[in-house]
């Protein structure tokens, strides 16, 4: 009979992924979605819904990177295998058709979170500089330039299209390791638990709370900043009534501070000679 302590015990599952993160990855899921929806399909259109979609997203991720920090263990950074040793050893193994199980993210994971973590911080900051730029509304209104918007927006689309590419990545590596070695990542991410003998993987109410009160934190001090600061971030920083009925009845009422001072001039100097041609 063989002794028990040469017995292999069996993993049981254990809750490793906190619902805060759970709850942080399905709202981001939804936001880049309504995001991507309306930045490549209804850019004028949607383009409040768009914007309101990118101040979530900046929300969501600023809590991802306190959380990498204060979460539970394996929502925090420093668990992330990615050390290039550790990602080659795991594209072997794939090559020969293996996966090795990770009670957190697989090296290969790890690095796509990277990767989508950054895109998507590139989108929130260079949106930012389109949006105060180009339509001069939102927190960085009075303070970039309409040039510096408008150079800033093919860097915009530019992430943009990486963030899709890591996505397309993304979703085959999931298809990978959830259909052909049978992970149940997605199972994982719902009910947050994985089969585990690892004694770190402990996850408390404590985790819930401490999440709740993070990004209840950062939505109070956003909504704050956006209702009540000098730019009103979170408003339209919107012509006066006047100059929108003047200026609004036959095309789209253009924001005064997208052109110089030069160039209204020049404009309503050479408007009675515009008009005299018209009614002619």
């Amino acid at each position: 009979m063989e002794h028990p302590q040469n017995l292999i015990m069996p993993s049981e599952p254990k809750v490793i992924w906190d619902l805060p993160l759970r709850l942080f990855h399905w709202s981001m899921v939804i936001t880049v979605l309504i995001a991507a929806v309306t930045g490549y399909f209804f850019e004028e259109l949607l383009l409040d819904v768009h914007v309101y979609a990118g101040y979530s997203l900046g929300c969501l991720l600023v809590f991802r990177l306190i959380w990498g920090f204060i979460g539970s263990y394996y929502s925090r950074f420093h668990t992330y295998p990615l050390k290039t040793k550790d990602v080659t050893s795991h594209l072997k193994n794939l090559a020969h058709g293996k996966s090795k199980t990770h009670t957190g993210h697989n090296p290969v994971g790890a690095w796509m979170i990277v990767v989508l973590l950054s895109s998507l911080t590139f989108l929130v900051i260079t949106g930012m500089v389109v949006w105060g730029g180009q339509e001069n509304q939102g927190p960085l209104a009075h303070l970039i330039g309409f040039k510096v918007g408008d150079f800033t927006k093919d860097i915009h689309e530019f992430f943009a299209n990486i963030l899709m590419f890591a996505i397309a990545a993304h979703f085959i590596g999931v298809f990978v390791e959830t259909v052909i070695f049978k992970h149940p990542l997605i199972k994982a991410m719902i009910s947050g638990k994985k089969p585990t003998q690892d004694t770190q993987a402990s996850v408390n109410i404590w985790h819930t709370v401490r999440g709740a009160l993070v990004f209840g934190l950062i939505i109070a001090s956003v909504t704050y900043w956006g209702m009540t600061g000098p730019t009103s971030s979170l408003t339209k920083n919107v012509p006066s009534p006047v100059y929108q009925k003047e200026c609004a009845e036959c095309h789209l009422a253009y924001h005064p501070s997208l052109r110089t001072a030069a160039n209204w001039q020049s404009i309503m100097d050479t408007l009675p000679t515009i008009m005299v041609k018209m009614l002619v």
